[in-house]
């Protein structure tokens, strides 16, 4: 079974491993592609989930294949950014 792995892009090329295992599932069962959006499912404990102040969509910049040498592994490094008043009905 195929595992995705999201890494956080910082400042300087720094690429952080954002501690968030997924599966396919959570994708339609499909890998996300460079330029695809995901809404970020965490919300700070006490903050209302359905607000879009308080989501974050994870924009894919990368895809690592074969990340820490295991075949069904799948990096997506991703840029974070706040959902947009115009984008309110995503969430």
């Amino acid at each position: 079974m195929i595992k995705v792995r999201l890494y956080i892009a910082r400042a300087g090329g720094v690429v952080e491993d954002g501690q968030m295992d997924c599966d396919l599932s959570m994708f339609g069962g499909l890998v996300p592609a460079v330029g695809d959006e995901i809404l970020d499912p965490g919300v700070i404990q006490g903050q209302d989930r359905h607000d879009h102040r308080n989501r974050q969509l994870l924009t894919v910049t990368r895809r690592v294949f074969n990340s820490r040498d295991k075949e069904d592994y799948v990096v997506l490094v991703v840029e974070p950014r706040p959902v947009a008043d115009g984008e309110r009905d995503l969430v």
